[in-house]
């Protein structure tokens, strides 16, 4: 595997022109429970009316069938060299990437995973112009912009939706049976509304005395602003509930039961960190500052949150600059002379967020959809059957997948403006103003020599003419690092 190269001379960009105006769609081959596409249907009949050709790579496994591409005009074919513009959503075969086109896909390489090394490897030699999902971005002067092509909200959906059976069967341990254990998982719902459905019913049991066996609340913490956490919340409010304040969660922990609703809490970072020297500041907590100096603060999480919480659900983004949200050590501290106390904090951590050894320290791995749970013991270690003592751990790092319908048709109408802006750049008929405006965003002239690409596309590009773009020429360093150090980084 050859070392990244990195032309730190690269200061301009040029991006070809297209001349076809050919769009491509691939097959996904992430995994089998892979059924989520980048643009549905109805969003490619949108592109063919404007005159755009779509090649649909033949799929079995998709959640919408070839024949629903073909009735609107698309060509299914696996020969995708007529297309300039490829679009998947996981991380493609290498072996088929075609050199000098653009590609957009997820490519979970700007952590530095090196899991992905190969595949930008692969990229940089076929001169491939790589767009990432992740990085396309609502311009803003703020340091921490919102995406705006993302699956987030539906990560928190279906997170929150398969939390309530791995929370069923860590109580069924301790001999106790709740109305959880009848929330299929996700995936086997036939849609969201029928999840839905699901969930509502299982409110009423709870409000009937499904709890009532257990004598104390159940405490459910929502780490994050963003829509994965949003996404889980959504979920979460369909049951019968109180929010609380993290002030509260004291008092609340103490109260005895029979509870007939559940309690919900958001942690904001003020609630989760603190200045390592507090005589280097003054005033109110600062999110500016600490996003621009995490190395600054320690997380307070282990003792002021986490005493008092029933299940995580982890939604924050975390990197190696971050101080974890809570460690191995910390959470053998909590559940000390109580292992096997179902009144002990943290019975489960949903992790959305999926960082592997990442902001929760003890997410050993990641999970998959037909094996979505596994047990860390703060003595034994990872097991894989869930029992009385640890904490029930789910890490799955595809859960939109889950909801594939409703997960690509949300996804699509947010990826065809940015897809019609693109073909817009090499010479087609579109009026991307307008288009981008109705995701909230305005044309902003792109950095000089990149021909009118505007910036909120050049600032999520990769690679492009066979070198990483300047915003990512740490991603090589990183890799390195990370390859001596002998791990794979964050996921």
């Amino acid at each position: 595997m050859r070392l990244l190269l990195i032309r730190s001379q690269l200061t301009r960009i040029s991006f070809r022109s297209f001349s076809s105006r050919a769009v491509g769609i691939l097959d996904e081959c992430y995994t089998k429970w892979e059924r989520r596409v980048p643009l549905c249907p109805s969003h490619v009949a949108e592109l063919v009316k404007s005159g755009v050709k779509v090649v649909v790579e033949p799929s079995k496994s998709r959640i919408f069938p070839d024949v629903d591409y073909a009735k609107v005009g698309a060509q299914l074919s696996n020969d995708l060299s007529p297309c300039d513009v490829i679009l998947g959503v996981k991380q493609p075969d290498q072996s088929k990437l075609l050199a000098k086109k653009t590609y957009m896909f997820f490519s979970h390489v700007i952590k530095g995973q090196t899991e992905n090394k190969q595949l930008l490897d692969k990229v940089l030699d076929l001169n491939i112009s790589l767009f990432d999902y992740e990085c396309i971005k609502q311009p803003s002067v703020q340091k921490k912009a919102p995406r705006l092509v993302a699956f987030g909200k539906f990560a928190g959906i279906a997170g929150m939706i398969n939390t309530f059976q791995g929370l069923g069967q860590k109580l069924l341990s301790h001999g106790i049976s709740t109305p959880f254990l009848a929330c299929p998982p996700s995936h086997m719902h036939t849609d969201l509304a029928a999840a839905k459905r699901t969930i509502k019913h299982m409110g009423h049991r709870i409000v009937k005395g499904g709890l009532d066996a257990l004598d104390l609340p159940l405490v459910f913490v929502f780490t994050g602003t963003g829509n994965v956490s949003k996404g889980a919340q959504e979920i979460f409010r369909l049951l019968p509930h109180k929010m609380v304040d993290v002030a509260e969660l004291p008092a609340l922990w103490q109260q005895k039961g029979p509870h007939k609703q559940l309690y919900g809490c958001v942690a904001t970072d003020a609630d989760m960190v603190k200045l390592v020297d507090p005589s280097t500041r003054t005033g109110a907590f600062n999110v500016s500052h600490y996003r621009e100096q995490p190395h600054e603060y320690a997380s307070t999480f282990h003792e002021t949150v986490a005493p008092y919480t029933s299940v995580l659900v982890n939604g924050i983004y975390w990197d190696q600059r971050y101080p974890r949200l809570l460690t191995k050590a910390q959470l053998q501290d909590l559940h000390a002379g109580r292992e096997e106390d179902v009144r002990r904090p943290v019975l489960m951590v949903s992790d959305i967020s999926c960082d592997v050894n990442g902001s929760v320290e003890f997410l050993e791995r990641s999970t998959s959809i037909d094996r979505p749970y596994f047990d860390y013991d703060p003595t034994q270690g990872v097991r894989d059957q869930i029992q009385r003592s640890g904490v029930t751990m789910m890490g799955v790092d595809i859960l939109p997948s889950e909801l594939p319908m409703e997960a690509s048709s949300f996804f699509g109408d947010r990826l065809l403006p940015v897809v019609k802006e693109l073909l817009a750049h090499q010479g087609t008929t579109f009026k991307p103003s307008a288009e981008l405006k109705k995701i909230g965003i305005e044309i902003s002239d792109a950095p000089p020599g990149l021909e009118g690409l505007p910036s909120y596309l050049f600032d999520a590009c990769i690679a492009a003419g066979g070198a990483l773009c300047p915003s990512y020429e740490y991603i090589a360093g990183l890799m390195q690092q990370r390859l001596r150090e002998g791990g794979e980084g964050p996921s």
